[in-house]
């Protein structure tokens, strides 16, 4: 895409990671192996991925103000955005 307001976390050229819980869920509520973080590739954003809904997420990051991928949002925010 060339239009680096309209990306999308979906589209190809955009990378993120999910890290996994690598201690027992007594530790931190997940259980080891389960997705835990998803985070920016090129910075340091990052949310803890729960089950709640209303919880933060990829359209919510926190990107360094010089992170490519600052303005990623998901089509389904921005059309709220728009509606």
């Amino acid at each position: 895409m060339t239009d680096l307001g309209a990306r999308s976390f979906a589209d190809r050229d955009t990378e993120f990671y999910i890290d996994e819980s690598k201690t027992p869920v007594t530790v931190d509520g997940y259980a080891k192996g389960e997705p835990m973080i998803l985070g920016c590739r090129y910075c340091s954003a990052q949310v803890l991925l729960t089950r709640d809904p209303t919880d933060p997420g990829v359209d919510d990051f926190s990107h360094d103000t010089d992170c490519p991928q600052r303005f990623v949002r998901s089509r389904w925010f921005r059309r709220q955005l728009t509606e």
